[in-house]
């Protein structure tokens, strides 16, 4: 959305997504309303971008607003070549963490073989996107008390991606061995999503709200791999579908007390099908299809009420039931053809918690009571388990500082995925198999505390001081047993082991005045440890890693920033005896110029530097904007890759191995684009 349009951008703090729990439920949660202008509010407004450039690059992208008074939506679509990928709405990681806490099972790919970038790295200098985004956003209101929401997006794309790399894998007896790959892969993702959600307000006292979302992705990796000893050619087909629905009845007694019943229900699919073939030698291609269908189904009520005036309370209980199948069509892995594997998750809760004010204090204590029936392929299980919670924040003012402190201390029970309870081996890539030795009654069990301390002094000093310390204790956790064979992996997994993750993180803000600059010191440290056997050899795997960063901004002039970057990354691993390591230095800056109110230009320069291997790889990126009519017509000229870089070279430590990856940049282009607001 254009920020021409906005008026204002209204924080709203302790949000909730209905009207009637709003100030008893004691929510976290923060969100932002947009504020249109009133001259903005037409019945038909929007942006379109056009763009060429070399190299056969195109872009094209509109936005339109319609604004009635019974209606109103937001459209736009999208398509490129740049290489820049489209965004489109996550809801599946809220569904999922939301779902999981309620005993809902969904699905997991098991073959993981699409190639992806390391997070820190812009994936549109690096991949070959070609792709269409389409999405509309409308609110309707049916009548005076009911609301419509739908929410529907298409999304296309085909990428083309591929890196080189070379690894060491660390044996037991102090050796190792290197193992040389090259990767091409072309990338088919699909999807379309509808959200459909219906707000019915019976009263001034009741609602009642319908919801409805359907989701479809497919994807068609198609990889060629070449090794030191062969050359390799899969392909996969990836097909799923995604269907929940749920009733929700919200109640509020009087001022003090809100219920909220909710029924929901979903449904999943996820299909894989994946071919292997060895091209130097004439064999049968090896095949694995799996065929995954879930069915999820739950009751759930929660009470929030105020009790005093600092006094609060909030009870849920529940019952969910979760039932999933898979089906191996195909496994050429062994001689026999699986049989039908059948899942069935029974879910009974109910949960507790007290909040209690006193003066800038607030404690929170209370649990969760869990039967969980795990019955997988005949066999079944019940117990009980207590999951507690304690938490407790301060946020006060102590003379001209502003002080939050917060800490917190929970158990949580995580149970086993399905396919994790399959003994026989599964491929997940052209050189890896992955099999299972665990127990279906036996849950993953955290431990997980953490504490935060943030001071902040806007009036005098403008500094912030932020502090985070996290610890995670996991027992009956899952244990790798790694062993090779020339290029191949074999992974077996077993439960019983202990891991341990200490994380913790510090920064300093600071604006100086004088000179119109901020500066920001940070220092990251994370310490785990986890049991790995590598062929029979058993020990803990110690990973350490420290990162410091330096970022600022600067106004040198009224016409001219200049942001500085640098980050220096130490990490360490630490498996039967031999310590690994390497560290890498980051270098970042970003130049923008603006000699008068309608032009703007800028470039960009990012480096990174690999101390042990003496390499030093670097991108340049530079822009210029102009408006004109008003704002109404907007032209800018980019410059991707102006040094016109082959690739950058990067490398990854693990427990059992080191890498060194050579990932390709994309051609230097150049592309002109216009803007029209309407």
């Amino acid at each position: 959305m254009s920020a021409d349009w906005l008026e204002e951008v209204e924080i709203l703090k302790h949000f909730t997504n209905s009207r009637l729990v709003q100030g008893i439920q004691q929510s976290e949660e923060v969100a932002i309303n947009l504020k249109l202008k009133e001259d903005a509010k037409s019945p038909l407004f929007g942006t379109v971008d056009a763009g060429v450039g070399t190299t056969a690059k195109y872009l094209f992208k509109v936005e339109v607003l319609s604004y009635f008074k019974q209606n109103k939506s937001f459209a736009f679509g999208e398509a490129n070549n740049t290489g820049t990928d489209l965004e489109r709405f996550d809801l599946d990681t809220y569904n999922s963490i939301e779902l999981s806490y309620k005993g809902f099972i969904l699905p997991e790919p098991i073959i993981k073989n699409q190639l992806s970038l390391p997070s820190f790295l812009k994936a549109e200098r690096f991949t070959f996107h070609e792709g269409q985004l389409l999405s509309n956003t409308m609110i309707t209101r049916l009548s005076y008390n009911t609301s419509l929401r739908s929410i529907t997006t298409v999304y296309n794309n085909h990428r083309n991606f591929n890196f080189s790399d070379s690894i060491y894998y660390v044996l037991p007896d102090g050796n190792g061995f290197s193992f040389a790959q090259k990767q091409k892969q072309r990338q088919s993702p699909f999807e379309f999503f509808q959200d459909i959600k219906i707000e019915n307000q019976l009263s001034a006292n009741q609602d009642f709200i319908v919801r409805l979302q359907y989701k479809q992705t497919s994807d068609k990796p198609v990889t060629t791999s070449f090794t030191g000893i062969s050359r390799y050619h899969d392909e996969l087909n990836v097909q799923s579908n995604q269907l929940f629905s749920g009733l929700s009845h919200i109640y509020k007694f009087d001022r003090n007390w809100v219920n909220t019943l909710d029924i929901e229900l979903g449904t999943n699919s996820w299909d894989e099908a994946f071919s292997l073939t060895r091209r130097d030698i004439k064999i049968d291609s090896i095949k694995q299809q799996l065929e995954q269908c879930y069915l999820s189904i739950g009751i759930f009520d929660r009470l929030d009420g105020i009790i005093t005036q600092n006094r609060f309370i909030n009870s849920s209980s529940g019952w969910s039931l979760s039932n999933s199948q898979i089906d191996f069509v195909q496994n050429h892995l062994i001689d026999s053809r699986y049989e039908l594997n059948d899942y069935q998750f029974s879910h009974l809760f109910t949960e507790l918690n007290f909040e209690k004010k006193i003066n800038d204090l607030r404690i929170l204590f209370g649990g969760r009571l869990r039967n969980a029936i795990v019955q997988f392929n005949g066999k079944s299980s019940s117990d009980d388990y207590f999951e507690p919670t304690v938490s407790a924040s301060i946020k006060t003012e102590v003379k001209h500082l502003n002080v939050y402190l917060k800490g917190l201390y929970n158990i949580e029970y995580v149970f086993l995925k399905p396919y994790q309870l399959i003994h026989d081996a599964l491929l997940v890539d052209y050189r890896s198999s992955l099999s299972f030795n665990l127990d279906p009654a036996t849950p993953v069990k955290n431990h997980m505390g953490f504490l935060t301390i943030k001071l902040t002094d806007d009036n005098f000093s403008s500094l912030s001081a932020n502090a985070k310390w996290v610890y995670l204790k996991s027992s009956a956790t899952l244990i790798s047993q790694l062993m090779f064979e020339n290029d191949a992996v074999k992974n077996n997994q077993w439960q019983g082991g202990t891991s341990n993750n200490f994380i913790s993180t510090y920064s300093l803000d600071k604006y100086f005045s004088d000179i119109k600059s901020t500066i920001k010191l940070a220092y990251d440290y994370s310490f785990s440890t986890t049991p790995l056997d590598i062929d029979g050899s058993i020990d803990d795997s110690e990973s350490i890693q420290n990162i410091i960063s330096i970022t600022s901004g600067h106004s040198i002039t009224s016409q001219m920033n200049i942001s500085l970057a640098f980050k220096r990354s130490e990490i360490r691993a630490i498996w039967n005896g031999q310590n690994n390591r390497f560290n890498f230095n980051n270098y970042f800056v970003k130049i923008v110029i603006k000699p008068i109110e309608k032009f703007r230009l800028s470039f960009d320069y990012q480096a990174i530097n690999f101390n042990q291997w003496d390499d030093y790889s670097s991108i340049v990126n530079m822009s210029i904007f102009f408006t004109m009519f008003e704002n109404k017509l907007s032209m800018s000229f980019s410059g991707n890759n102006l040094m016109n870089k082959d690739a950058i070279i990067l490398s990854e430590i693990e427990p059992s191995s080191f890498s060194n990856a050579v990932y390709p940049l994309q051609n230097r282009f150049a592309l002109l684009s216009v803007n029209y607001r309407f």
